[in-house]
């Protein structure tokens, strides 16, 4: 068996880093080619002057301009100083919608870029109203634009998360392979196994979502003008849930790239043996208040609960039964009751989530351990295999027990059994 020498593996990180370094620079790159090949599209459209963009400082309400043309700053600068007067600035960020300002003899429109959790920034469009007079399709495109340019921004952005993630995994890896190899030649290699399987993996999940984005929104910005609302308004909801699809799925590999490199880090796994979830209970209803997806079937669930302090960190526990319940919602029918109960025995709390909806076959459930998805063609939801494998490796590292009963079209029964605190 080789070994890898200290030199070697000081090599490996600094090419990791050296990658990492240049993918932040082709991020800016490819910002650049989005933002302008952006506005290139509206003046297809629309006899527009001019345009900019203004990135949000994070954490602050004051934004800076982004340079697709550094010679119009100054410009710019003057212009959104303006704007911020004339109260447009606040109006939009108070309505998260297209804002219209008439400065001089302009005017200027101007639509929020958001991101999943805060205002990204904004864009501005100059024009001339005796150019454009009617500018109520302008405004409505415009809109539907800027949903489009936030959702390309933000797939930049996760992206360089991914790449990142993915970085800082290869320099745990690297640093920590000699003693791997030396103590547990089996759990080096299902490192290495789990790597290649996410690296290979990525592209052709991301595929199918984001083929369904650029399509609808290519269709929308070549036919918009011949396109009923009624049929935008369809195809923009459908390039929102592909969006949400594709969320989901990044979130959820992630989770599992986090827990895995959990997995490898003696310090953390020492930190998880002390920490614990005070109230299963409190938890419990804590995640099923959370989403308003759940109010929906909220007569379904059949709760039974006896509380009690586990020795398992909080935020894992949450995110386990997010998944048991997420899953259970999804394959399961309206009307079909949930159980979810609680029991403590023998030192241990057993979890039980039950659901009567598809179920799983035997060879579907042998794959989890793998971390792939299945049933892929079957199912219309995505994530069901992600979502139990990172139930699965939850419950390997907290040391608790996972056990999985189901019959086709019948029901499924997941039972977990997790140490009490020991405080």
């Amino acid at each position: 068996m080789k070994m890898v020498t200290e030199p070697a593996i000081e090599k490996k990180i600094s090419e990791i880093i050296g990658l990492f370094k240049n993918f932040c620079l082709n991020f800016e790159k490819d910002f650049d080619f989005v933002c302008s090949d952006a506005f290139r599209s509206i003046q297809c459209f629309w006899d527009i002057e001019d345009g900019a963009l203004f990135r949000k400082i994070p954490d602050t309400l004051d934004f800076q301009y982004y340079s697709i043309n550094i010679d119009n700053q100054k410009y710019w600068d003057q212009i959104f100083q303006k704007l911020l007067e004339d109260g447009s600035i606040g109006s939009l960020l108070a309505s998260f919608s297209v804002v219209s300002s008439k400065i001089s003899s302009k005017t200027y429109l101007l639509a929020p870029l958001y991101g999943n959790k805060d205002l990204y920034g904004l864009i501005v469009i100059e024009y001339d109203t005796n150019k454009i007079s009617d500018d109520k399709n302008l405004k409505d495109f415009i809109f539907i634009f800027s949903s489009y340019l936030s959702h390309k921004i933000n797939n930049l952005e996760l992206n360089n998360k991914i790449i990142e993630l993915e970085q800082n995994m290869n320099l745990h890896v690297a640093s920590r392979t000699m003693n791997l190899i030396k103590n547990n030649q089996q759990l080096a290699d299902k490192i290495r196994g789990l790597y290649k399987n996410l690296s290979m993996s990525l592209p052709h999940e991301f595929r199918t979502p984001l083929n369904q984005i650029l399509g609808n929104s290519d269709f929308l910005l070549k036919h918009f003008d011949t396109t009923e609302p009624s049929e935008s308004k369809e195809i923009i909801s459908d390039i929102h849930i592909s969006c949400r699809r594709l969320q989901n799925l990044i979130e959820h590999y992630l989770i599992l790239s986090q827990l895995e490199l959990i997995a490898i880090n003696i310090e953390q796994l020492d930190e998880i043996k002390t920490s614990s979830t005070l109230s299963a209970e409190t938890s419990i209803y804590n995640v099923l208040s959370s989403k308003s997806i759940y109010e929906d079937r909220f007569e379904d669930f059949k709760i039974e609960i006896e509380d009690a302090s586990l020795q398992i960190p909080e935020n894992f526990f949450v995110v386990m039964m997010t998944e048991l319940v997420d899953n259970a919602i999804k394959y399961s029918k309206k009307g079909t009751p949930i159980i979810i109960k609680t029991k403590v025995d023998s030192g241990n709390l057993i979890l039980t989530v039950i659901d009567h909806g598809k179920g799983i076959n035997q060879e579907d459930l042998d794959k989890i351990d793998a971390y792939t998805q299945f049933n892929r063609d079957k199912f219309e939801q995505q994530g069901l295999g992600l979502g139990l494998a990172i139930v699965h490796r939850i419950a390997d590292i907290t040391k608790s027990s996972l056990k999985i009963e189901s019959e086709i079209n019948k029901y499924t029964k997941i039972s977990i059994s997790i140490p009490l605190s020991k405080n």
